[in-house]
């Protein structure tokens, strides 16, 4: 998702990254609790039954076909960076619990090569518990770390099989869409054209140009940066969420 630039004078930075935080705090909470109303109709089990484990007995209409879907699907994701065997096994372990994190992405600065972490304020994750989560792999895949093999391979699974069922049962991507949540599927930083699952709040944001950012990232020593809530783009805008963080912002 391409995010717009617009003039910001550094001065205005930290009032400005404070009102980003605040609303990203008021909305995170409501996510979490579509999330979790929603998980039982996102549970790998739906998708895959008895193919999650031997403890397992439910019937499910298409398991095979399902199963042979993901298989086929995964072996294309095998090779660098994530560097995982190429068959799976009969059984597959899968948490049905979701978790949500900040989705990140690398952006270069310029011709100097610096690259800097930029967090999206109102994005985050979706994907199944249990080993890594995609900002964590991506750190995890760098040069000289070390890498636990079995929760790559997890991850990747539980990534896939979310595709798949979600591609199975549409109306639940049209019932986020009508609470103001957009749900894609695309490539995570670092991490090859595996389809990382994520879900954004319809909430404007813009970042500053590099060299503020640049200057940004050199005084406070980290190189990561948050994109910024786009109060002037939200100002005209009328719905049940904006109404909400309308709200926020008058406090």
């Amino acid at each position: 998702m391409a995010v717009r630039e617009r003039e910001l004078r550094l001065e205005d930075l930290a009032t400005v990254r404070t009102r980003t935080e605040a609303v990203a705090t008021a909305v995170a909470p409501r996510l979490e609790a579509h999330v979790q109303t929603l998980a039982p109709l996102l549970a790998p089990a739906r998708l895959l039954g008895p193919h999650l484990g031997s403890d397992r007995d439910e019937r499910v209409p298409g398991a095979d076909r399902a199963f042979e879907t993901l298989r086929e699907r995964y072996r294309a994701h095998t090779g660098l960076p994530l560097s995982m065997p190429r068959e799976l096994d009969d059984e597959l372990r899968l948490s049905s619990e979701l978790e949500l994190h900040p989705w990140e992405y690398v952006r270069s600065l310029g011709d100097d090569g610096a690259d800097v972490v930029v967090t999206d304020p109102f994005r985050w994750t979706l994907a199944y518990r249990g080993g890594y989560q995609a900002n964590e792999l991506r750190r995890a895949l760098a040069p000289g770390e070390a890498v636990r093999r079995d929760d790559v391979q997890r991850f990747a699974v539980g990534c896939l099989a979310l595709q798949l069922l979600l591609e199975a049962h549409s109306g639940i991507e049209a019932l986020l869409s009508a609470m103001q949540f957009e749900l894609v599927f695309e490539p995570y930083d670092g991490l090859g054209e595996l389809p990382v699952a994520s879900l954004r709040a319809d909430l404007p944001t813009y970042l500053p140009g590099a060299a503020l950012i640049r200057t940004a990232t050199q005084v406070s020593g980290v190189s990561a940066f948050i994109e910024l809530f786009d109060i002037e783009a939200f100002a005209e805008r009328q719905s049940p969420l904006d109404a909400h963080i309308r709200a926020l912002l008058d406090r």
